[in-house]
């Protein structure tokens, strides 16, 4: 919220009962250990939530390149190539 003051404008936020100046730079990260936290959908209106979760599929997909790249760099050197090659052909 922005508050006129003798100084000019002031960025407020409120904590608690408090008034407390913040800067327009100021983020706040939060972060939880649970799988799948229940949130309120309020929080969803007012904050952006990132769900870092990682499916079966894409540990897979990952576990299979470590074992690639030690056993076989030229293919998983090859298959990244294909793979950007083949974004690369779906945004023309």
């Amino acid at each position: 919220k922005n508050l006129k003051s003798d100084n000019g404008w002031q960025n407020i936020c409120y904590g608690g009962d408090k008034e407390v100046d913040y800067d327009l730079g100021f983020r706040l990260y939060l972060t939880t250990k649970l799988s799948n936290p229940v949130l309120d959908p309020a929080v969803y209106t007012k904050a952006t939530v990132i769900n870092y979760t990682v499916t079966l599929s894409g540990l897979e997909d990952q576990l299979l390149s470590v074992v690639v790249r030690n056993e076989r760099s030229d293919l998983e050197e090859q298959r990244e190539s294909l793979i950007e090659e083949t974004f690369e052909n779906k945004n023309l």
